[in-house]
């Protein structure tokens, strides 16, 4: 174990950490440092330590806005400016956007998040505007050609996380309820609700080489806030199992999601036959539990084909 002094009498704090190239990128609340090792022709515990100072000029308020781009630069917030780091030396990147800077919250500096949406080539910032408790600002910097910052509608971010589903990037920001919205690729950049599935394993009943007549489901589930929005549910039916990846999903009913009453709510007639069968639960934008198990009645016709 090594332990390191990083500018240890000027009465700040480590407020941020990030892997960069061959460096630890560490910043304090008024300066930034490097460490970096060397192995080469060395034998533990004797290794080759580096400590740098990169700057006094600033430091970093938010670990959460440390992000680094497609460009390998490294972007960090700093008391309402916003600067870069290439490897060697920073650079101040906010001129342009200065007035919008202005009203920064200054006691809640620690919120201000960042992250790259590597599709659109951007990096995005969100913070909390003059005497806003949680973040409803969002600017964003765009590196094609000559780059340069763009406006964008206001949202309530807390949390920026890319991801990728079937090597499609889905740019995903959490709000300050705890929604999760799939950022969009329109002119407003005002988002749009995530669909959620719920989705359990296609099912056969005894003989599973016998055609079955799938006669109707109970699906048990409960909204989570007030509110109205939908909920649907599909089925999708085969005849072997290796046919299910290729059958398509149809709409067996839409539950409305205001309702808390009634006695078939949540049962629904199927009147399909084949030998497999799977169901899902499909919402857009709705926060709900669903309860298993889903009961599902059928008969045997005892057919074999």
């Amino acid at each position: 174990t090594a332990f390191f002094q990083v500018k240890e009498t000027d009465g700040s704090n480590m407020s941020g950490m990030h892997p960069f190239y061959n460096q630890l990128f560490m910043t304090k609340e008024n300066s930034c440092h490097s460490l970096s090792v060397s192995l080469s022709g060395t034998v533990y515990p004797n290794y080759n330590f580096d400590l740098q100072q990169i700057t006094v000029r600033h430091g970093c308020t938010s670990h959460r806005s440390l992000v680094e781009d497609g460009e390998r630069k490294l972007w960090m917030h700093w008391r309402g400016e916003f600067h870069k780091y290439d490897g060697q030396k920073t650079e101040y990147t906010s001129n342009d956007v200065e007035p919008t800077l202005a009203d920064l919250t200054f006691t809640r500096l620690t919120q201000v998040v960042a992250g790259y949406f590597n599709s659109v080539n951007e990096i995005w910032f969100a913070f909390p505007d003059a005497n806003d408790t949680a973040n409803t600002v969002l600017i964003r910097y765009c590196q094609e050609g000559t780059g340069g910052w763009l406006n964008s509608a206001a949202q309530s971010i807390t949390w920026m996380v890319p991801t990728f589903v079937s090597g499609e990037e889905q740019f995903i920001t959490v709000g300050t309820t705890g929604r999760f919205l799939e950022q969009n690729l329109g002119t407003t950049f005002d988002g749009a609700a995530i669909v959620c599935v719920a989705r359990p394993p296609w099912m056969a009943a005894e003989d599973y080489k016998s055609v079955k007549v799938w006669l109707e489901t109970i699906v048990n589930f409960a909204r989570e806030a007030s509110g109205g929005g939908t909920v649907t549910l599909q089925y999708r039916i085969a005849d072997h199992a290796n046919a299910m990846n290729n059958a398509t999903f149809a709409t067996l009913a839409t539950f409305d999601n205001s309702q808390t009453t009634g006695e078939s709510f949540g049962r629904v007639f199927i009147g399909d036959r084949a030998k497999w069968l799977q169901l899902q639960l499909t919402t857009s934008g709705v926060p709900l539990t669903v309860f298993w198990p889903w009961l599902v009645e059928c008969r045997d016709l005892d057919m074999v084909y």
